[in-house]
């Protein structure tokens, strides 16, 4: 039964780098998308096997106090990619009328994320074992998330592997990019996680 931290293998002495590579071989992207919550991009680049999450953007309409439109979360992700272009934009299936915004304004690859939240995990979790997930300490956010993201103790006791839903943003931005990534079979996938070789 599930309990306690969910990236109990994580570790920011190993898992967090202060330099990157000086080129990368693709790029991904994931991003969580909220109204009245927070907002989370998180750009992945691949180098020699290793994808590395190179930047993020978070907005959280609740302590800014300011909530922003798709037209203006659109506009950010253009900033935020700033020429780079990705192989895929993996978005949150919820934001319907956002994935719409970013079609109309041209960005390409844009896909509805797969949301399994158990296959996720697992997919990030492996990753971060084998060590071919490791993270830029400019991105804040995911760093402290994926220290805090925990097992929703009410839910293991009925029986249930459910997370937390709290501070959780940069971590969805996390699992939908990387969900991604195994498909194409550049991470060694737990046992019941197909990889497809055409998924690009």
């Amino acid at each position: 039964m599930a309990e306690g931290a969910i990236y109990d293998m994580f570790d920011p002495e190993t898992h967090v780098v202060k330099e990157l590579p000086q080129s990368f071989e693709k790029y991904v992207v994931g991003c969580d998308y909220g109204t009245a919550s927070a907002t989370s991009f998180v750009l992945l680049g691949l180098s020699q096997g290793t994808w590395y999450a190179i930047r993020e953007y978070y907005h959280d309409s609740r302590q800014s106090g300011r909530q922003k439109t798709d037209t203006q979360y659109s506009r950010d992700m253009v900033r935020f990619l700033s020429g780079i272009r990705p192989r895929a934009i993996e978005v949150d299936p919820s934001a319907a009328s956002f994935i719409i915004q970013l079609r109309r304004d041209s960005v390409g690859h844009i896909y509805e994320a797969d949301n399994e939240v158990l296959k996720g995990i697992q997919v990030v979790s492996q990753a971060l074992e084998d060590k071919r997930l490791l993270i830029h300490e400019s991105c804040k956010h995911l760093i402290s998330q994926l220290a805090t993201y925990s097992w929703d103790s009410a839910a293991s006791k009925r029986g249930e592997d459910k997370p937390l839903k709290q501070n959780d943003h940069a971590i969805d931005a996390i699992r939908y990019a990387n969900m991604r990534a195994i498909k194409r079979g550049i991470f060694h996938a737990p046992i019941g996680i197909p990889q497809e070789s055409h998924y690009w």
